[in-house]
């Protein structure tokens, strides 16, 4: 990326996104392809059970989740500017670990949201499931693969 070309953009936030869910080690080691897909997945699941909850109304006023949801979203989208912008122009290094402090949030909003949705208990249990099998996989590579 030290190049900064038009087509290291592509590249650069592709290997944000995935340093966002688990890159290890020199951003060497990374989890196997179908967490990544898993992982957008229930993004994308996530996302539409949250619309549509806000179309449906829930227990809470709308003008209390509109807000909730605004603050996520700007949140959400000043911590992704300042990342990319410190991460293109600075150090020419996709970091998707200085987004956590607006993934942590936004991971919490999305549970939520699948609790929500219409076939929750299925949803919502693979997700857990989902969670539960990438922290395992995640914790048996790097014992696999130290940093030395």
């Amino acid at each position: 990326y030290a190049a900064r070309s038009a087509t290291a953009v592509l590249p650069f936030l592709r290997d944000l996104a995935l340093s966002s869910f688990g890159v290890f080690r020199r951003a060497d080691l990374r989890m196997p392809a179908p967490f990544y897909v898993g992982a957008a997945c229930f993004v994308a699941a996530g996302v539409a059970a949250g619309l549509r909850a806000m179309r449906a109304g829930a227990a809470e006023p709308h003008a209390v989740r509109l807000r909730a949801c605004a603050w996520l979203g700007v949140a959400a989208a000043l911590e992704l500017g300042l990342v990319l912008w410190n991460g293109w122009t600075i150090d020419a290094q996709p970091q998707g670990r200085y987004l956590l402090p607006t993934l942590v949030p936004a991971w919490t909003a999305l549970t939520c949201a699948l609790g929500a949705a219409p076939g929750r208990g299925w949803l919502l249990g693979g997700w857990l499931v989902f969670l539960a099998t990438a922290t395992g996989t995640a914790l048996a590579l790097i014992h696999r693969h130290p940093c030395l």
